[in-house]
């Protein structure tokens, strides 16, 4: 009794309800009538009053003290479980509260014990699973699983409480780990047939001792999110098919000018693939000057929030300037984010059929007025000699000789309007890519070759001309075949780049050409022949910039080298 605070002689003659409260003083009494009845012992709990006027929870063991055969008194034994109520107490508290805390989670959740019996389940838990906690509540190993129609185990026992790390692996798909808790996607048919997409993570329960007590594993349905998803993967899909048949390129830019979005012919425009140019800007793969009008013009979209068109020049990976038509416009996204659309339209073909067009067309003028002014002259001559063969009308010989320049005088105006067919279908297509080795042997078959061999050179090569290229091919192995000498055997067209310009030679092993007719080779009339091929065949390639000049050696061969500049000519590596 010292260590309630009282000495026995203060508890001598006192009574039970001195020291315990009356409220259990009946729990008292019946248990110690059960004694002196006959009982073997009896044990209660009571609270018993310390000296200072607290009360102890005490466990008391009573027992008969029999002598002569009968109870001759009783002989109790106290033990304070004080402490150890108030830690049960304490628990049962924390309990409560922590059910409390579960059965208002938002997610569904379980708690189990180190038993797997089940010891939690929230209300969210019973809306998913149909089933209600009073149902769950107390129930043994896999038996919170019978709602999954099919499902043979569960991420808690498998993991949390067996530690069956290789075990989870194999039954579970998407399983990772972070810290002590497991996470894993699941696809399940609950028993009424509904199919959910889960997220599933659980966490054991451990002690300050370290050992596991149990586990929570809380349960997100993410159906509607799975939904959502692939809806979003679905319209993405879409998306990328309808921009990737666009023959135009088609690029999306964020906020920081990165391309975020890119179509297939974007790819191919700019010669880089998408793994290459997606999160990189324009300075990343096009020329400084080149990505400083590209980031400008966005900008102006960013900030005007119009969208702009404009032609600007870009060089792509193989060093090719092309001129584009940019239209740019502004999106912005449910989140706010602003982006960059734009659609490119490569007019450089036809910027260059424009230039041809007009250079064309000043040609045209010029070669109708000399023709005009030609033919004028002619008649003026024609005019003089029928006058003078009228006045010789009784002189036979001499009126012979006027006849005979008439008839001369009428050739060259029967040339001159032949010209004038040749060269009136001059610029009137426009220029077009077209394969050298084809054209050449396409004309072959049209000239008397003899046995003169032609090697048509590389087969890949082509370059952008009016489509009377042909004519100037012609021109040159006809040119070659009228003047080269019976000992020509061969000509051949060969091509080499040089300092960014294309160089095509076609030589023969004739005669040559000599120095004093290098100078009047492409002069309009001059030659043993009608003397236009050659200035026709230079006007047809100028129209697209190209330059044709002869640079053989007399008595060696003649040697004519055609030189495209940089955009006029490409290889498509046809082998």
């Amino acid at each position: 009794m010292k260590y309630w605070g009282w000495e026995p002689a203060e508890i001598v003659g006192k009574q039970p309800v001195d020291f315990i409260p009356p409220d259990n003083l009946g729990l008292l009494q019946e248990s110690v009538s059960g004694i002196t009845d006959g009982r073997s012992s009896v044990e209660i709990t009571a609270p018993f009053r310390r000296k200072n006027g607290e009360y102890a929870i005490i466990e008391f063991f009573g027992a008969p003290v029999i002598k002569d055969g009968s109870v001759a008194g009783i002989q109790v034994i106290g033990r304070d479980v004080t402490e150890r109520k108030r830690m049960e107490e304490t628990n049962r508290e924390t309990s409560r509260r922590l059910a409390e805390i579960i059965d208002f989670l938002p997610d569904p959740t379980i708690v189990i014990d180190k038993a797997g019996i089940v010891v939690a389940w929230n209300r969210a838990m019973e809306l998913m699973s149909g089933i209600a906690a009073s149902d769950m509540i107390g129930k043994g190993e896999h038996s919170y699983t019978s709602w999954i129609s099919g499902n043979t185990g569960s991420i808690l026992i498998d993991y949390v409480l067996r530690q069956d790390i290789e075990g989870i692996k194999t039954a579970y798909r998407n399983v990772h780990f972070e810290g002590n808790t497991v996470k894993t996607e699941k696809d399940i048919t609950r028993v009424d047939g509904t199919r959910f997409s889960l997220w599933i993570s659980a966490t054991p329960l451990i002690n300050d001792k370290g050992e596991i007590t149990g586990a929570i594993e809380s349960v997100r349905d993410v159906t509607d999110q799975k939904k959502i998803q692939r809806a979003l993967r679905e319209s993405n899909a879409y998306l990328d098919t309808v921009i990737n048949t666009l023959a135009d390129p088609l690029f999306i830019k964020d906020r920081r000018h990165r391309f975020v979005k890119l179509n297939n012919s974007f790819c191919q425009f700019s010669g880089h693939t998408r793994e290459e140019l997606l999160g990189k800007s324009d300075y990343d793969f096009f020329q400084k000057e080149e990505a400083d009008i590209f980031w400008e013009k966005d900008e102006v979209v960013f900030l005007t929030r119009h969208e702009n068109e404009n032609e600007e020049n870009i060089t792509d990976s193989l060093g090719n300037t092309h001129t584009i038509s940019t239209k740019k416009t502004l999106y912005t996204n449910t989140a706010g984010e602003e982006f960059i659309v734009g659609i490119i339209r490569d007019i450089t073909e036809r910027k260059r059929a424009e230039a041809a067009l007009r250079i064309t067309n000043k040609k045209l003028n010029l070669l109708s007025g000399i023709t005009r002014h030609d033919i004028k002259n002619q008649l003026m001559a024609l005019n003089a000699y029928i006058y003078l063969s009228g006045e010789a009308i009784d002189d036979p010989a001499e009126l012979k000789q006027f006849f005979a320049k008439e008839e001369r005088i009428a050739d060259v105006i029967a040339h001159q309007i032949s010209f004038t067919k040749d060269y009136e279908d001059l610029g009137v297509k426009a220029p077009i890519w077209q394969n050298v080795n084809t054209v050449i042997a396409s004309v072959i078959p049209r000239l008397p070759m003899r046995n003169v061999h032609v090697d048509a050179g590389d087969p890949g090569l082509e370059i952008f001309a009016d489509p009377l290229l042909e004519k100037v091919f012609y021109n040159l192995i006809d040119n070659a075949l009228r003047y080269g000498g019976e000992q020509m055997t061969s000509l051949r067209v060969m091509n080499r780049e040089d300092n960014g310009v294309l160089i095509i030679a076609a030589e023969d092993d004739g005669t040559g050409i000599s120095a004093e007719d290098k100078t009047q080779l492409f002069t309009r009339g001059f030659g043993k022949h009608t003397g236009l091929g050659l200035y026709l065949s230079r006007e047809i390639l100028a129209i697209t910039g190209i330059t044709i000049t002869e640079t053989g050696t007399p008595g060696r061969g003649a040697r004519f080298e055609i030189v495209g500049p940089k955009g006029a000519y490409r290889f498509t590596g046809t082998m």
